[in-house]
């Protein structure tokens, strides 16, 4: 597990959601995952991290499924 400052940055049932001018759903999978927590209910989740190329820098994404189609995307700092 990654242990770094992790910040939420939204709640999206919108697949397309975009950063830094791309689609953060279209990431290079890391293989590494973090916990995160549910804002709204404080369950746990084990987030897959994703490493984004934006139009002026790379960062990383954590994606997790709180329900189906329901996803919080956290900041990975």
């Amino acid at each position: 597990m990654l242990k770094k400052k992790i910040r939420l940055v939204t709640i999206t049932t919108n697949e397309e959601y975009i950063m830094d001018g791309v689609k953060v759903f279209e990431g290079f999978d890391t293989e590494r995952t973090c916990r995160v927590k549910d804002p709204e209910y404080g369950k746990s989740y084990a987030a897959d991290i994703y490493e984004i190329t934006g139009l002026t820098k790379k960062f990383n994404v954590a994606f997790a499924e709180f329900s189906p189609c329901v996803y919080g995307i956290y900041l990975i700092e």
